[in-house]
């Protein structure tokens, strides 16, 4: 079984070559899936100019911790998880400001 884990990959990316782990291709791989999925939500939230839908809290505290988790990619180094985290975050951002602007707009 650990063969399987054994060895890693190499990504290449024009001029630049980038050696990663099983286990932090695998956390790049899913960062990667779990971020673009947020990528629908905003562009609907921006072309629909309506956040309406939308729960404040749940977006807040996920936002909360999502910045959490930023900090402790950083703490333990991680790219994976700090690269994910903060476009994750500056989504999150996105969708709070426009949540934000309608509920100001709403009571004006």
């Amino acid at each position: 079984m650990n063969d399987l884990w054994a060895g890693g990959a190499w990504l290449n990316l024009g001029n630049m070559h980038i050696y990663m782990e099983p286990s932090e291709f695998l956390g790049f791989t899913a960062a990667t899936l779990t971020t673009i999925a947020f990528i629908p939500q905003v562009i609907k939230i921006i072309r629909t100019k309506s956040a309406a839908d939308i729960s404040l809290l749940m977006y807040l505290i996920f936002g909360l911790g999502v910045f959490l988790w930023g900090i402790y990619g950083v703490m333990i180094y991680s790219v994976p998880i700090i690269a994910a985290n903060a476009v994750t975050f500056s989504l999150v951002c996105v969708v709070l400001f426009y949540k934000i602007c309608e509920l100001w707009a709403d009571k004006n």
